[in-house]
């Protein structure tokens, strides 16, 4: 039950935080560029944001696998198909919302 909870919690506040724009990880290329302190600020916000929404994913992903179709993981699963659009992660993201 603290699981589910949490998966919950964890929904809400990537709701809150996930910028209007679509991000995505940054390419080899992209992290060798030189950029004012301001963009380091943002990108490094970014790619902190987007690794734990993938780590995120992947335990859900796992969970859902995992339960015999429990129909509290239609909350979160069905949630997070809805920011797709700004987060570009989409193996992981299909994989969840092809579950539900």
């Amino acid at each position: 039950m603290v699981r589910k909870l949490a998966f919950l919690s964890q929904l809400a506040v990537f709701k809150d935080i996930i910028p209007g724009y679509r991000i995505r990880p940054l390419t080899d290329k992209e992290k060798e560029e030189k950029v004012s302190q301001m963009v380091q600020r943002v990108r490094d916000y970014e790619q902190g944001l987007v690794t734990v929404y993938q780590s995120y994913l992947q335990v859900l992903e796992k969970d859902i696998k995992g339960a015999l179709f429990e129909p509290f993981f239609l909350i979160p699963a069905g949630s997070t198909c809805h920011l797709k659009r700004k987060v570009n992660w989409p193996k992981p993201l299909w994989n969840v919302c092809a579950h539900c």
